[in-house]
């Protein structure tokens, strides 16, 4: 095995900025060019512009943001992966690899970061800095992120016990739109760090290492190439060119509904914060469509699935680029990831705003060094929009789509059904604008029948709009849901005003939803634990030799589930329905669906939880994945960890915990769903508005009655507005 030589060295205790080094001699070997440098001259000034630097592809790539967008691979032996403030190269924090027990081969532990691009015949540059407990070898390897995992670079690394420099250039022998960069350790026991990795086109040489405040921790700050990276709460994002503050394009985010809506990073950029660090981010913010309205930059600390926010102040857009940014001290030990988004409000339909260059910093915001080039104002741009006249459907229900403003039609543009984790290209359903299977006629605006596929899975889904049979989504729907109940044809959710309870609740920033106050005809009545009898719920008998998940759920506002307010809190133990159905995801370590399946959970008394195994059949292969669980009324959740599930086995999964309100089973906790309550309302009158479907869903804690129990409980629940 060819070996990647170290370029440089540096004791564990000097901080290195970046060395200008003269090469001693240069070695040719298959698939690159290793570099063997002498460390001994002198030091430069740290101040090289960023544009001067080759881009660097790597997220995270210092390890400033906890153990974020890296994916530990554990497939034999023992080991454990962190981040350490004890040694770095630059920051203030370094990877760190124990391993415990050897495997077999290298490849069975390894550190590894997944989504790279790479095209035939081009050069590639990975540079990274890396020391072990004790002299030994790491490999390093560029493969497919993806069966068959086709590698294409392999080199061994002579780690020292001081931190060195290696650095490699290649040619892509292919192209490959989801490779990955991996460091495997797995064949000798002892620590590896790991620190300021570099992944990026062209031939390079030197490269910045990673500084306290870490640069800037978005990858995709101005949707330069896509909105990777992106979503919207409420809206749609789409890549516009010809409109940017700098360079050339932008992010143009648009209303879809409700008051509010934002451009937020996806997933939560930081992991794992530390009590008393600063982040702080900023955005630049245009409008041709909401001129006075405003929009303010928040920052969210998240403990589990809840969070608090850092609000930014006010900026009212106009027509021109204005700043809106904020800052946000970490409270909380207890603190898991930390995100940051801009929020337009009082947004009504037709509204949108553009967004370029997206920053957000561990630390305080940099001077801003230039200001753009001025630009004439841009002709305003019409986005595409895509919509669907219904928010749950069952399996073959014909639904109607409808879209407008494709800029450049053809005959090949085309809708596709997928859930909303799914990649763009691989639907589980499409047609043409014709609105058959044949590309027919270029519409730019119109409408069809979409029917919903028998086999598709129950749960979110959502249409995208797609040009010339490509992948580039030029409009998506809001998310609607698939369900095993068949739905009123054309029942229709319109929000209605009541006397009872007489409460307005109305969202703020389409993010959090209060109550200005308790019903004033409404007890304000916690429930208590109604005695039960002891009847242990049936155990579920897997098939002999299949593959099966057991879930555990704790369900708030039922048995022991508590709520958002108390997680000890009692709710009620008298069901009128004990058994109920579960649609389970499988995601593999890419986070691709692999699998959708439903199965049964039945109500213990006893244990006041959950509990049913799913069949998975035979379309899952034995490997590592994550697990998302939802049921009606409940936001998805993630079970936390990585599952390892093996094919003919038994997985057990961690008890998951979930949250109430989501009415219309949309994974979402909004005034839809309060609606929906309201108007089954019956406590002291007769129900203003509500059918026996509605009937059933809005009885949230499942005593047979929609009143004080269910609406207090809907309250306490509107800390938690969105699932996983």
């Amino acid at each position: 095995m060819e070996e990647m030589k170290p370029i440089g060295t540096a004791s564990s205790n000097t901080r290195l900025l970046k060395i200008a080094l003269p090469i001693v001699g240069v070695v040719a070997l298959v698939g690159g060019v290793f570099l063997t440098i002498n460390n001994g001259v002198q030091q430069q000034q740290n101040t090289q512009s960023k544009a001067s630097l080759a881009a660097n592809t790597v997220a995270n790539p210092g390890f400033e943001s906890g153990t974020g967008s890296w994916q530990f691979n554990r497939r034999s032996g023992a080991a454990t992966y962190a981040t350490t403030t004890d040694t770095k190269v630059g920051g203030v924090s370094s990877a760190q690899i124990n391993v415990t027990t050897a495997a077999s081969s290298p490849q069975e532990i390894e550190l590894a970061q997944y989504g790279k691009s790479l095209t035939a015949g081009q050069t590639y540059t990975v540079i990274f800095w890396a020391k072990g407990s004790v002299a030994r070898p790491m490999d390093v390897v560029i493969q497919d992120g993806s069966s068959p995992y086709t590698e294409l670079i392999r080199k061994s690394v002579p780690l020292s016990t001081n931190w060195q420099k290696f650095t490699h250039t290649f040619v892509a022998s292919q192209t490959k739109s989801n490779a990955l960069i991996g460091f495997q350790v797995g064949k000798a026991t002892g620590t590896v760090w790991l620190d300021d990795v570099h992944f990026s086109l062209g031939t390079v040489t030197s490269v910045a290492p990673t500084t306290a405040q870490s640069g800037n921790l978005l990858l995709n700050p101005g949707c330069e190439s896509s909105t990777d990276g992106w979503t919207s709460f409420q809206g749609t994002l789409t890549r516009i060119t010809g409109v940017a503050r700098t360079g050339t394009a932008s992010c143009l985010a648009t209303r879809s509904f409700n008051d509010a809506y934002t451009m937020d990073d996806t997933p939560n950029t930081v992991k794992s914060p530390k009590v008393g660090e600063v982040y702080s981010a900023r955005v630049w913010v245009r409008s041709t469509t909401a001129v006075g309205k405003p929009v303010r930059m928040n920052i969210r600390q998240w403990t589990g699935s809840s969070f608090t926010h850092s609000f930014g102040p006010y900026v009212t857009l106009s027509s021109s680029w204005q700043e809106v940014k904020t800052t946000a001290t970490i409270t909380g030990s207890d603190r898991s990831e930390v995100d940051a988004y801009v929020v337009q409000e009082n947004a009504v339909a037709g509204n949108s705003f553009y967004a370029d260059d997206f920053e957000f910093y561990r630390g305080n915001l940099p001077s801003i060094s230039t200001a753009p080039t001025a630009t004439n104002a841009p002709t305003p741009v019409t986005p595409a929009t895509l919509s669907v006249n219904k928010t749950s459907v069952s399996r073959g229900e014909q639904i109607t789509v409808t879209w407008s403003n494709i800029s450049n039609p053809t005959a090949n543009d085309w809708i596709g059904l997928y859930t909303p984790s799914m990649a763009s290209g691989s639907p589980i359903g499409r047609i043409y604008v014709s609105c058959s299977q044949t590309a027919t006629v270029a519409k730019a605006s119109g409408s069809c029948t979409f029917p919903v596929p028998n086999t598709a899975p129950y749960g979110q889904v959502e249409l995208r709009l797609h040009p010339n049979d490509g992948t580039t989504v030029l409009a998506k729907t809001p998310v609607f849901t698939i369900v095993n109940i068949t739905p009123t044809p054309g029942l229709t959710l319109v929000p209605t005003t009541t006397t009872a309870p007489t409460a307005t609740v109305a969202p703020t920033a389409g993010l959090t939803l209060v109550p200005t106050a308790i019903p004033t005809q409404v007890p304000t009545i916690v429930p208590t634990a109604i005695a039960a009898t002891n009847t242990p719920a049936p155990t579920a008998t897997p098939v002999p030799g299949g593959t099966t998940v057991q879930a555990t759920l704790l369900l708030h506002g039922l048995g022991k589930g508590g709520d958002s307010v108390n997680a000890a809190s009692l709710g009620n133990f008298t069901l009128q329905r004990p058994q109920r159905t579960i649609t389970m995801e499988i995601f593999d370590v890419q986070n691709q669906l692999v699998l959708t399946k439903q199965g049964t959970v039945t109500f213990d008394t006893t244990a006041g939880n959950f509990v049913g195994t799913v069949d998975l059949g035979t379309q899952v292969t034995t490997g590592l994945y994550t697990v998302k669980i939802k049921t009606d009324q409940y936001l998805r959740g993630l079970v936390d960890g990585i599952q390892t599930i093996t094919v003919g086995q038994k997985t057990t999964l961690t008890s998951l915990t979930l949250l109430n309100g989501d009415v219309n089973n949309d994974n979402q906790i909004n005034i839809v769903d309060y609606n929906i309550i309201v108007g089954c309302y019956s406590d002291l009158l007769p129900p203003i508005s509500c059918n026996a479907t509605d009937e059933v869903r809005a009885d949230i804690n499942d005593d047979g009655a929609v009143n004080q129990f269910d609406y207090n409980l809907f309250i306490r629940e509107l800390t938690n507005l969105g699932g996983q």
